[in-house]
């Protein structure tokens, strides 16, 4: 995993994320049907989906599972929080639980969810954070704008739902920096940038 910060100036500082994305799922994927986790004891992580015609099945590693949800619950909630444990609720959804909170995730936006990361995956989609917004582009050199509007993230894309592989991405690049969204980023570099500001300025009138 790559990222670069460019410190050299506050009102120009640029994130950016260029990594190759762990994918589980073929390409050529083109519904995912549920996301679970088997009812033994090893509770491993699945995902049913489909190739074509073709309905599959793949198991994977419960360390990519908790991370990916640790994401999506980013997206949805807008909180950062350590994954503990996840179970099935009746209608197919997964009620996450960390260690001062818990959600039920609706089964339509977990499946979303893992479609529109592993499009983000196939597409190598990068991620390019500057001053006042946001720029993805794919392997195919289409470029999407991620705005601030309302104390809420817009993606150019024509996907409407949160978690368009854009803002996956997006969420990727800046949970370590401790962020959620673009949104929160840049005012946290904006109010960084004024206190700076002013800092120099009562220096300068002293």
């Amino acid at each position: 995993m790559h990222f670069i910060e460019d410190t050299s100036a506050i009102a120009t500082t640029a994130l950016q994320y260029n990594s190759e994305l762990p994918t589980f799922l073929p390409r050529g994927l083109t519904k995912v049907e549920r996301v679970g986790m088997t009812r033994n004891a090893s509770r491993t992580p699945y995902v049913v989906y489909w190739v074509g015609e073709r309905r599959c099945c793949t198991f994977f590693k419960r360390r990519l599972f908790f991370k990916l949800l640790k994401v999506l619950v980013a997206i949805a909630h807008k909180t950062i929080s350590t994954i503990k444990s996840v179970a099935m609720t009746e209608w197919g959804g997964l009620k996450v639980k960390t260690a001062t909170a818990q959600w039920i995730l609706a089964r339509v936006q977990v499946n979303k969810f893992f479609q529109s990361y592993h499009q983000a995956a196939f597409e190598q989609v990068t991620f390019n954070l500057q001053a006042e917004s946001a720029v993805t582009l794919d392997r195919s050199g289409r470029e999407y704008k991620i705005t601030a509007n309302d104390n809420h993230d817009i993606c150019s894309c024509q996907d409407l739902d949160d978690s368009c592989p854009h803002r996956i991405v997006a969420t990727l690049a800046l949970l370590p920096q401790g962020f959620t969204t673009v949104t929160a980023y840049l005012a946290s570099k904006k109010q960084l940038e004024d206190n700076w500001i002013h800092y120099t300025t009562a220096i300068a009138t002293r």
